[in-house]
Order: C-alpha cells, then sequence, then structure tokens
C-alpha cells in the first residue's frame, strides 16, 4: 500500500498504490485533505495502480471530495488503465464512479502536464 502526495507547478497528485483499506484511513484522510487544501487549482487521485480499494477507503475518498465543495476547483480520478479489464475499471463501472467524478485517462485531458513519474 502506498498513499503519496505529490505537488508541481501545474496540479497537486494522489496516488493510490497496492491495497487501500480501513486500516489506512487515517493516512489516506490526512492525504486528501491535504490535496484539497492544496492552492494548486488541479487536484488528481491517481488510481491506476490500485489492486484492492475496500468500500470504506472508496467511501473516504467520495466523503471528502465531494463535500469539498469545489472550493479550490474540481478533483478528478486519473486511470490509465482503461482497457476495462482492471480491477479499477470494473470498480469505476460497478459503483458509477464516473457520475461522482471526473475520470481522465490522462493528465493531458485537464489540460496539464502528465503524472510525475515514481522516483
Amino acid at each position: 500500500m502506498a498513499i503519496v502526495l505529490r505537488d508541481d507547478q501545474t496540479m497537486t497528485i494522489l496516488l493510490l498504490d497496492g491495497h487501500i483499506v480501513a486500516e489506512d484511513s487515517s493516512s489516506l484522510r490526512e492525504k486528501i485533505e491535504s490535496l484539497l487544501k492544496s492552492p494548486i487549482a488541479v487536484k488528481v487521485i491517481d488510481v491506476t495502480e490500485v489492486e484492492f480499494i475496500d468500500s470504506f477507503a472508496l467511501g473516504q475518498i467520495v466523503y471528502y471530495c465531494n463535500n469539498a465543495g469545489g472550493a479550490n476547483g474540481p478533483v478528478y480520478v486519473l486511470n490509465r488503465s482503461t482497457g476495462g479489464e482492471s480491477y479499477i475499471d470494473r470498480l469505476i463501472e460497478i459503483s458509477e464512479l464516473h457520475q461522482v467524478f471526473t475520470i481522465i485517462a490522462s493528465t493531458d485531458a485537464i489540460g496539464g502536464t502528465s503524472a510525475p513519474e515514481e522516483d
């Protein structure tokens, strides 16, 4: 499990990787709150590498991002694996997250640069 917040000049990205479960809720909440407080207008949650996310963790993302009121701009969900076969593709479809978030396959879709590479 990894929950990492990265800023660059054009966007703030919350990278989620691996299994995200209720036990990670404190770290996840802190990172989401930092994401939402970022003065950078473009905010992205990258779920491309998520192998599993439980309902509690997913609920936190939906709750905090929806209740932010768009004060500092929208939150985009980045999923580079849009072939329909990955766990996250199926989760987005089943849970209808596309009704809650703008799902993007690339940060180019929002006029930013591509997401920062992992170190």
